[in-house]
């Protein structure tokens, strides 16, 4: 089943609070296989950024692995974060 952002006004939070923290959850709680394939590149970019803004390079290896880190350089390359798919690729 693939999962869907849905919107609407939550108690105490505006729209674009709400919009966001639907974003986070759907890239953070998502399997890759319950995701589109506009989804996945986004959920990847998402874990890299968290997890190197976290703890380094370094954490994002051992946390994601060796497999979805080569993944996350072609989707990094998509959205343009080229020097940090070429970073990502040296730390591979």
């Amino acid at each position: 089943m693939k999962r869907s952002l849905e919107t609407g006004p939550s108690p105490g939070l505006d729209l674009e609070a709400t919009i966001w923290n639907g974003f986070v959850e759907l890239l953070a709680l998502s399997r890759p296989e319950e995701l589109t394939p506009e989804q996945r590149p986004a959920q990847l970019v998402f874990w890299y950024q968290s997890e190197v803004l976290n703890g380094g390079h370094l954490q994002y290896v051992v946390n994601r692995g060796s497999a979805e880190a080569r993944e996350a350089i072609g989707a990094l390359e998509s959205f343009g974060a080229t020097e940090h798919a070429r970073l990502l690729a040296e730390a591979v």
